[in-house]
């Protein structure tokens, strides 16, 4: 008789496979032996934050964080996995001051909180912060929470961007798929990624 897998084992596993696919993707950030980089976590929850620690604790990255929430940005910086926490919105990332360069903007899940006009011109915004690279990780095709969360306004998913969206804008993409092996619904992934100059 098999045992039903605890919420800690499937968020251990479905890690897992999500390191594995952005690895494949950008094997450049992920590699131990190349040279530390400064990256923008862009949007974090404290309950479910992801790649950020192995980022930092097996690669040496440094990390800052911009976390539109206050709570959350809060409780993020008492973890101990990013040296510099901001707390705004990343649609005004361009006005926001940081102590040394970015060299990459990860942001993981965030594009689909934003109007879909306001997309592709916060894109822009972190292509010109970016010395290297952006990252974007998001669901693919139509995910919960499309109703208003009560005092979360900002996690609401407003839009659902297709993988066509990133190749207009010059990215390159790649699905992380679901439990039942398909890249749409179900806890599928698009994985965009832009080269703005090579390390």
């Amino acid at each position: 008789m098999s045992k039903k897998k605890s919420e800690a084992q499937l968020h251990a596993e479905w890690s897992a496979k999500e390191f594995r696919y952005l690895a494949k993707a950008v094997p450049q950030l992920f590699c131990e032996e190349c040279d530390p980089l400064r990256i923008l976590y862009v949007g974090g929850n404290p309950d479910y934050i992801r790649n950020a620690r192995e980022l930092k604790e097996q690669f040496g990255h440094r990390l800052a964080l911009l976390e539109i929430v206050p709570e959350w940005a809060k409780a993020l910086k008492r973890m101990d996995v990013f040296d510099i926490v901001k707390t705004g919105d990343v649609r005004n990332v361009q006005r926001m001051r940081f102590t040394e360069p970015i060299d990459v903007v990860y942001w993981r899940h965030g594009p689909e909180h934003l109007p879909v006009e306001d997309v592709r011109p916060t894109l822009q915004k972190l292509e010109r912060i970016a010395k290297y690279l952006v990252l974007i990780q998001i669901p693919s095709g139509p995910t919960p929470w499309v109703e208003p969360r009560p005092g979360y306004p900002s996690q609401t998913h407003r839009c659902v961007p297709e993988e066509s969206l990133f190749w207009k804008l010059g990215y390159r993409v790649s699905f992380i798929p679901n439990g039942r092996g398909t890249n749409r619904g179900d806890g599928a992934q698009i994985i965009a990624w832009k080269w703005i100059s090579l390390l």
